[in-house]
């Protein structure tokens, strides 16, 4: 049978065989062994290393430059032009600065065409003319051309940061990755803005990313301190490291700097570019007219917005300099407002009809889901109950305690995993104590904070203010300065350690960093004050209590921590202080409509809600409304369960084994009777507030007054998550004694409690604590819960 053999080869080949062509014919009187090319290489600016890549380009007009060696040695660059094309004096100034970069200088500069062929000394830029040439006579020109000093090195790289996309973007790519990499540190490492490994896509960034693509000329990425807002512009800035269309620079921004002046300092230093500010805003000109590439300022920590730096983004955004330059920064939701307002505070300022506005709240489902992914990958999961903790939706929060999984010796051994609670509270707070050393500064100086916050909330702090610390800790400026001495302000701000802002009602103030180290440092403070107020009456000291906590982010927790230091100080846990706290459980109330109340929405701070007709709610932020109206079907009343607070503290504080006493005689264990009593409470007792879908809590009403969690909702209450708690302790005894007592009370709450409590030691490891477990629960448990939801009419099935 006849056959054809045949030889393709491919594009790759062909070009490069075509470029070896062109190079012979360019120097056709040297060997051609000893000739070789690069099609990438690389130059050195500062410390940063910079690549050329002479790869192939579709559009019409494009040039390659190839580094051309002569035995080993830099010979020239050689600009390839399309046929035809002209070779003209722009082409030459940009290889000369190519080859003045090239270590050591490359003495000569070719152009061509593939018909002519020009040359230029790289040094003088005079033409350069093959006069009889030959290899000594070249290896002569090259030793000479290596020991000229780069006295031009500045004019060199200013002419490709201007001209040659492939250089200033790989070059600002580069000092953005520099930037992030500095402030990434190890999990260990509290202070760090960034993980190793920590990081999953926000659809902030998805936002950001469509609005570049929009040609929006400034985005401003807006949420509360710690929400994610610098992994949202990290990730922006990793999502454009191989985009043709964009580079992004990543600047750590100050609320009063200049920002041009920033620019100048960040790009000498980092590349070896002398540059003063004038030059930086000359480059950005230049680059916001220059048809090709968008160059993205990626501005994060943006502080209040005033000063210089507001100038500057208005300067930047405006007609002045053009669409080849964009901004996104990120701000803090207090100071977003102050930002898009003049300096006196009425009307518009200059940025708000050129502002897009991305929020940036605590993670919804799917960031959730992603996080989740993300840890899993670690061998790191959540219990059951993780997805309606309102505290977990804190990415911070998440960081915190994966922490404490990686610094445990059990963690280093890869067949076992690990689950993080479902409700951070006394744990996340007991680890805090393990990681920071507070006898030093500058962790020392937290104790401070936390009295500038109680001093804030002694003062009569406004409801802004107050609502606020419900998601995050705040100190009003000149309460901190009183607290602390100007240089220990200064030395927090250095490290990173509080930011300054502005409130929602427009009070200059500094956000705190390590909320978890604040929070601790609160929790001792509060222990002092109830240890100095042991002679006071039980009600004035609970009222200080709750109205203390009432409303701060992990408030009740908070609370609960304060007793237990108190009580670790020597003042006892009175049965009179723990009745009274009893006594004050969650009350029902059917509010009337045209009732006004504020409130906290996460992702949008501040909002007032009118109660309307029917069930319906208006809500209402800066001038804005909406209206919600109830589902068919649904209740129309506006019902509000008021005064969690006393009850919450109750069920973290059931969480730990304590004894009550009355005068000098031990009454009994605290915890068992608080789990029975609280663990009976009629609803669903957890933080009001936060995230409407997040609080849309899988329920069973079995009256009126009787609402009890779905098992689907898992360990969602701190009451059940301290139930499951002490049940994987004593469930030996103990913890049948328990269940015999619910079994007695019948309380509905407390059956259900106690089903989730026993699926979930049910699922630790141990075979006998997991069989009593199954049986308490499937012979003693569930039956009776049956029985109370049959004769409610719900059904559930297991």
């Amino acid at each position: 049978m006849p056959y054809v053999l045949t030889t393709k080869t491919t594009p790759e080949q062909e070009f490069e065989a075509e470029l070896r062509a062109k190079m012979l014919k360019a120097f056709p009187w040297l060997p051609p062994k000893a000739l070789k090319h690069q099609r990438s290489f690389t130059f050195k600016a500062g410390l940063k290393e910079i690549t050329v890549n002479g790869e192939p380009k579709t559009e019409a007009g494009a040039r390659l430059d190839i580094l051309v060696e002569l035995n080993g040695k830099p010979l020239a660059i050689l600009e390839l032009k399309r046929p035809g094309e002209r070779l003209t004096a722009a082409d030459a100034a940009q290889a000369r600065s190519y080859a003045k970069l090239v270590e050591p200088m490359a003495p000569l500069v070719a152009l061509t065409n593939g018909t002519n062929t020009a040359f230029f000394d790289t040094y003088t830029g005079q033409a350069w003319v093959p006069d009889n040439p030959d290899e000594a006579k070249l290896a002569a020109l090259i030793a000479n051309a290596a020991t000229l000093a780069k006295a031009d090195f500045k004019a060199a790289i200013e002419q490709l940061m201007a001209d040659a996309p492939e250089v200033w973007m790989s070059a600002v790519r580069q000092v953005s990755t520099a930037t992030l990499d500095e402030m990434t540190g190890e999990w260990n490492d509290p202070t760090t803005t960034f993980v190793e490994g920590w990081g999953f896509d926000r659809r902030a960034t998805q936002r950001v990313n469509g609005l570049l693509r929009e040609k929006a000329r400034l985005v401003m990425v807006e949420g509360e301190p710690l929400a994610g807002k610098s992994h949202v512009l990290r990730e922006l800035v990793q999502d454009l490291a191989d985009d043709e269309a964009f580079a992004a620079l990543y600047v750590q921004a100050d609320s009063g700097a200049d920002l041009f002046q920033m620019l100048a300092d960040l790009l000498s230093s980092a590349l070896d570019w002398p540059l003063t500010r004038d030059d930086a805003r000359h480059w950005l000109q230049i680059r916001a007219r220059a048809a090709g590439p968008v160059l993205v300022l990626v501005l994060d920590h943006v502080g209040r917005g005033d000063g210089d730096l507001r100038k500057d983004i208005e300067a930047l955004t405006s007609n002045a300099f053009g669409p080849g330059v964009r901004v996104v920064l990120a701000i803090d939701d207090g100071a977003a407002g102050s930002l898009l307002k003049k300096a006196t505070g009425r009307g518009s300022s200059a940025l708000a009809p050129r502002a897009s506005r991305v929020a940036v709240g605590p993670l919804d489902d799917g960031e959730f889901q992603a996080a989740r992914r993300r840890l899993s990958e670690r061998r790191i999961g959540l219990m059951a109950g993780a997805r309606y903790s309102a505290e977990l939706r804190h990415p911070w929060v998440l960081r915190v305690m994966a922490n404490e999984v990686f610094g445990a010796d059990e963690y280093r051994d890869e067949t076992l995993s690990a689950a993080l609670s479902p409700l951070p509270g006394l744990d996340l707070l007991d680890s805090v104590r393990e990681d920071f050393d507070t006898t030093e500064p500058p962790y020392a100086l937290y104790r401070a904070l936390a009295k500038a916050v109680l001093a804030d909330l002694d003062a009569g702090a406004s409801i802004e203010h107050r609502l606020q610390l419900g998601s995050g800790y705040i100190a009003r400026r000149d309460t901190v300065n009183a607290q602390l001495a100007d240089h220990d302000v200064r030395a927090l701000e250095a490290a990173g350690l509080i930011t300054p802002g502005r409130s929602e009602d427009g009070e200059i103030h500094y956000a705190i960093r390590l909320p978890q180290l604040l929070a601790s440092e609160l929790a001792r403070l509060i222990a002092e004050r109830l240890a100095s107020a042991d002679n006071a009456p039980v009600s004035e000291t609970v009222n200080w209590l709750l109205g203390t906590t009432g409303g701060l982010f992990l408030g009740d927790a908070i609370g609960a921590q304060a007793l237990i230091d108190a009580a670790l100080k020597g003042v006892r846990l009175s049965a009179d202080f723990i009745t009274s706290l009893v006594n004050r459980p969650p009350v029902r109330k059917v509010l009337a409509p045209g009732t006004r109340v504020g409130g906290w929405m996460d992702g949008l701070g501040v909002i007032t809600m009118t109660l309307l007709e029917a069930g319906a709610v208006q809500f209402e932020k800066d001038g804005h409304r909406m209206v919600a109206e109830v589902e068919p079907g649904e209740p129309t009343e506006h019902v509000a369960w008021n005064d969690f607070q006393p009850w919450l503290i109750l069920s973290r504080l059931a969480g730990r084994p304590f004894f009550l006493t009355e005068g000098q005689t031990v009454a009994g264990r605290g915890d068992f009777a608080l789990l029975l009593h609280v663990g009976a409470c009629p609803t669903v007792l957890v933080e009001p507030g936060g995230d409407v879908d997040l609080r849309s809590l899988p329920t069973h009403q079995l009256s009126a007054e009787v609402s009890i969690l779905c098992h689907d909702a898992g360990l969602a209450e701190p009451i059940t998550w301290s139930l499951f708690g002490f049940l994987s302790r004593d469930w030996e005894g103990a913890g049948d004694r328990l269940i015999d007592e619910a079994l007695t009370a019948a309380a509905p709450g407390l059956l259900a409690r106690l089903d989730v409590a026993l699926r979930e030691v049910a699922d630790l490891a141990g075979d006998e604590r997991k069989a009593w477990a199954k049986t308490a629960r499937s012979e003693r448990v569930a039956p009776a819960l049956k029985a109370a939801m049959d004769e409610a009419g719900q059904n559930c099935p297991a």
